[in-house]
């Protein structure tokens, strides 16, 4: 069973178009909750790591995920 936070994160992954959510950390600054979360959720293999890095602009960390067809089933389940 996931907590409410991951559940946010999946159900906002199941309605983007590309199944995506991206986090965002500021320059100097530590990853929040949301980032344990996500790495929580992509350890059970409901999302999988897309993409990660530092935006040269605004220096800001990013870490980009995508739900997989295995989130969207848990998430269904939890829906209903």
């Amino acid at each position: 069973m996931q907590n409410e936070d991951e559940l946010r994160i999946l159900a906002a992954a199941a309605i983007d178009d590309d199944g995506e959510y991206c986090l965002l950390r500021e320059w100097n600054k530590q990853w929040g909750g949301e980032h344990t979360d996500m790495k929580s959720l992509e350890d059970c293999g409901f999302m999988k790591i897309k993409s990660a890095g530092r935006d040269p602009l605004t220096k800001q960390w990013f870490r980009r995920s995508v739900i997989t067809d295995a989130g969207r089933v848990a998430f269904a389940a939890v829906k209903q």
